[in-house]
This record gives structure tokens, sequence and C-alpha cells, in this order.
């Protein structure tokens, strides 16, 4: 469907603001989000909007109009893609009265963002989308832990860890950065110490969050396990770096 043409309409736009540090947030960010009549925050199943909480420390949403997003985490494709298109169907009746909305996404909207599969279903509708991109978690944990992901000539691969042969992953030449990683992080453990990678791994849990825990080289005692959960990432360096 094409974008509709009424001036009136509002955009529908992905905020990146970071992985959790409110510092982290952009200037384009914020003014974005001061603009925007609409806030639009995904919402955990307890009732949690983390990224709207720490957009909060920023900015004044006093005057602000709160969108929240319930999606499902279930393998049915039928029933994501379900809960993408009411929330598209939410956002429209506000779009369609000429009001902008922000969507805020923690780290940056291009990357393993629920934003693009809303933004799908809002141009469908014939809006219009745009993204503002924010800093990703793992360029955040590399200033944190004071480490270089890359040399030069030296690939940098961003790999979701679901997938029953994510191990495989570390034959690839370069830095491997594992998203997602929370419940595989025991059989990783294993696997990297297998490979003889643990001195070159680090592992960030809720980063620039309260909560926060990095480790910038992961030993074979080490058992954090019980901590992880959607927000951890393994970083695993060429030896060369």
């Amino acid at each position: 469907m094409p974008k509709k043409e009424n001036a009136k309409h509002g955009v529908f736009y992905g905020v990146g603001i970071g992985p959790g540090d409110p510092e982290l947030i952009t200037l384009k960010a914020i003014r974005t989000i001061e603009r925007c009549p609409v806030i639009a925050a995904p919402r955990t199943n307890g009732g949690d909007m983390i990224a709207l909480n720490i957009v909060r420390k920023v900015v004044d949403l006093g005057d602000k109009l709160v969108m929240p997003m319930d999606f499902t985490m279930e393998r049915d494709v039928a029933r994501r893609q379900e809960s993408y298109r009411r929330n598209a169907d939410a956002a429209a009746a506000y779009l369609e009265k000429g009001m902008d909305i922000a969507m805020v996404n923690l780290g940056d909207v291009s990357i393993y963002s629920t934003f693009h599969y809303v933004a799908e279903e809002v141009e469908k509708r014939g809006y219009e989308t745009k993204m503002i991109p924010g800093i990703t978690s793992f360029s955040a944990i590399a200033a944190s832990l004071n480490m270089s992901l890359t040399e030069m000539n030296q690939p940098l691969h961003i790999i979701p860890a679901v997938g029953e042969k994510t191990g495989e992953s570390f034959d690839l030449p370069g830095t491997k950065v594992m998203m997602k990683a929370g419940r595989r992080l025991p059989n990783l453990q294993k696997e990297l110490e297998r490979r003889g990678l643990l001195d070159v791994t680090s592992v960030a849990i809720n980063c620039g969050m309260e909560d926060e825990i990095l480790i910038k080289a992961l030993e074979k005692e080490t058992d954090i396990s019980e901590n992880a959960g959607y927000f951890t990432t393994v970083i695993v360096r060429d030896k060369k770096i």
C-alpha cells in the first residue's frame, strides 16, 4: 500500500536508546522523543517497560501519551505476526490523527529490533516510518571493557545465540558477538572451554543497567548462568586481537 499523502498523518519512528545507560541516548533520539506526542514502549509479561524507564531518566514524559506494546515470544510465527499486527493497528489510530509516535527500543533499531516487524505492518497500512539509530550493546560492552572488537581486515560477526549449531560459529574468523545468549550460556561455555577460547571470551549481562555484570576473560570456574537472562551477550575475540 502506498504511503498516505495527507500531511496531517503522523510518522512512526523507531528510536534506538542504547543498551541501558541513559547517558548513551543520543541527542537525536532525545529530540525525536521530545517532539512526538505518543511514546510506544514494549512491555514485558511482568508489566515492565524497560526502555521507557530508561528514557524517563533524561526526558520529561509528563505530557506524553504512552502506548504499551505487548509481544509474544512464542515460536509460532503466526502468533508473533498477530502481535505485530495488533500493535500496528494501535499505532495507526494515533497516526491517522496526525500524531507522531516514537517507539523506544533498547540498543539500535536496525539490529534484532522488534520495531522492524511492527514498522512493516505500519507501512502496509500506508503510514511513513523512520529510524533513529542507537548505540549497540556490543559497542557499549567493548567500551566498558576497554577493548577493541576488530583490527584491520578482521571481520565482525553478529550472531543470535539461539540455534542448535551456534557452536559452529566459533569456526568463523575474527570476532564473534553472540546475542541473546542467556539460555545457551552453559553450553556455550563448555564449547568455548573445549576449544581453548575462554581467555578471549567476554560476557556481559544487562549492559548499562543497575545490575550489570561484565567479565572480560571467562574462566572455567565462572558460573553466572543463574544471572544470565535475555540481555546476555558473549563476545569471542580472535586469538590475534
